[in-house]
Parts: structure tokens; C-alpha cells; sequence
């Protein structure tokens, strides 16, 4: 991330809107709070359904979250892989 520069600003942006958007759901009352520490190895949705007692909101908030992650990040990889081309580019004539 310090070399790469357009991965840095979703990589700032997206964990503090996650955590807005979880705080919000929750806060609302749409899906149950954490009540389970689920260990660090378990996949991503199940590792939401699990931490809130079987909830299956979470599940469907935290896919939610990670396709909107997703795209974010895609016009980023495309500024980073169009700079890297370039770079390319130049490094060969």
C-alpha cells in the first residue's frame, strides 16, 4: 500500500464505512449484536451468521458490505493497473 497510492484512499475509506453501515444495522435494531467471538479463521458471512447467534440478517448485511467493497475498490485497480501500464510502457522504450 505505500507504493500504491490508488489503493490507499479505498483502502482508508472502506473499513470506516464497514463499520458505519454494521454500526447503523445494529443500532436500528435490523440485525441481532455480536454476542460470539468467532475465531479469525472462519469465512466471511458465516463468520457474521455465527458471531450474532445464527442471525441471518447479518449474513445478508455483511455480503451487503462486501459487494459494495467491491465496488468501491474497482475503479481504483483500474487507475493502479492503467498506472502500472504506463509504467510499463516508459520502462520499455
Amino acid at each position: 500500500m505505500v507504493f500504491n497510492l490508488p489503493l490507499f484512499i479505498p483502502f482508508l475509506i472502506i473499513p470506516v464505512l464497514n463499520i458505519l453501515i454494521a454500526y447503523g444495522v445494529t443500532a436500528i435494531g435490523w440485525m441481532n449484536r455480536v454476542v460470539v467471538m468467532v475465531p479469525w479463521t472462519t469465512p466471511p458471512i458465516m463468520n457474521a451468521y455465527l458471531a450474532t447467534g445464527g442471525d441471518w440478517r447479518a449474513a445478508v448485511v455483511h455480503t451487503l458490505i462486501i459487494v459494495m467493497d467491491v465496488l468501491i475498490y474497482l475503479p481504483f485497480m483500474k487507475i493502479a493497473d492503467h498506472i502500472f501500464n504506463q509504467s510499463a510502457k516508459e520502462e520499455t522504450i
